[in-house]
């Protein structure tokens, strides 16, 4: 990608950022020919967080498409949550190592393994993720909107039952998520998950019978249903 291109020139001269390249490559390559049970998903893990952790100088991430994908790899349903865990672990710190412009243009990146995980995840693992959400992603405030509907289906699980631990807290996120964008965008994109994908339905109706606008005017129904009658 272009933006590996521009950091590895960055610091093409650079011997200890070579040598960082080059942990990081040995060990993605371990993973093909030393990961087969969930155990060796925890030592792959914490020997790749290791790597990073040695060059904390650089806010970069080598191969990181490759990266990302062993991430998702390991945010597997049918792996312990303890792989999870220790997978949510080194997001966590690639994101903090990043920094915000970087993780907004990266999101595709590390999104697609993140996003689907919240319907999956134990209840002793969703605080940790709705963490990352909370601390990573919210501050990215309008560069969100490329994701908005894809964050709004990933978050809606946790609306699922009423009472449940995630339940407050996916309300939260929303109630920031709506101020971070337009509330007419926001609310555009929660219709259209409505809409396009039944098994979010119900979380979606919890939603709206709490935090739905009262439409007193043509402009309220702007707000509520978005003015872009294509998509609606």
């Amino acid at each position: 990608p272009l933006s590996e291109m521009r950091e590895s020139e960055k610091y093409r001269k650079d011997s200890r950022y070579k040598k960082y390249v080059q942990l990081v490559e040995k060990t993605l390559q371990s993973f093909d020919k030393e990961v087969n049970e969930w155990a060796d998903f925890i030592s792959f893990l914490g020997r790749l967080l290791k790597a990073f952790q040695a060059y904390p100088q650089y806010p970069v991430i080598p191969r990181k498409l490759v990266v990302a994908k062993r991430l998702s790899q390991s945010l597997n349903p049918a792996l312990p949550p303890g792989v999870h865990q220790k997978a949510l672990e080194v997001y966590t710190h690639i994101f903090k190592s990043i920094g915000t412009d970087q993780l907004a243009e990266d999101l595709p990146v590390y999104s697609h393994g993140l996003f689907p995980f919240l319907q999956y995840a134990a209840m002793n693992v969703k605080p940790q993720l709705l963490e990352i959400y909370e601390v990573y992603y919210l501050p990215l405030r309008t560069r969100l909107r490329p994701v908005m509907k894809a964050l709004i289906t990933a978050l809606l699980p946790g609306l699922e039952e009423e009472g449940s631990e995630s339940f407050d807290k996916v309300l939260f996120l929303f109630e920031e998520l709506s101020g971070t964008v337009e509330q007419s965008y926001f609310l555009q994109s929660l219709w259209l998950v409505l809409i396009t994908t039944p098994s979010l339905r119900t979380p979606a109706l919890n939603y709206l019978s709490r935090q739905m606008p009262k439409i007193a005017s043509k402009e309220d129904v702007a707000v509520m249903l978005g003015d872009d009658v294509g998509l609606m």
